[in-house]
């Protein structure tokens, strides 16, 4: 009889600490999964902030070639402007 007793008594327990174990775990589980959420709400966000980061670059040395070529031109009509000068001078 008393051992009966311990056998309820510890099935009762044990049950008691499943259960506890079991709402603990699934806590756990739902904080595990928003932090997988915002891990991957991140990372997206990360991959959109690189591609706009790669455009800009991209735009900035577009904007740095036409700029090299403008002083090029600019430079070349120079020279013909000074050569013109210089040719109506000597004559």
């Amino acid at each position: 009889m008393k051992a009966l007793r311990l056998l309820i008594a510890l099935l009762f327990f044990s049950t008691a600490l499943l259960g506890q174990t079991k709402e603990e775990l699934q806590k756990q589980k739902v904080l595990l999964q928003d932090q997988i959420d915002l891990a991957s709400t991140l990372l997206q966000q990360t991959k959109s902030n690189r591609e706009t980061s790669l455009t800009q670059l991209q735009t900035l040395n577009q904007k740095i070639e036409a700029r090299e070529r403008l002083i090029k031109t600019m430079n070349q009509c120079y020279r013909l402007q000074a050569l013109g000068f210089s040719f109506i001078r000597q004559h």
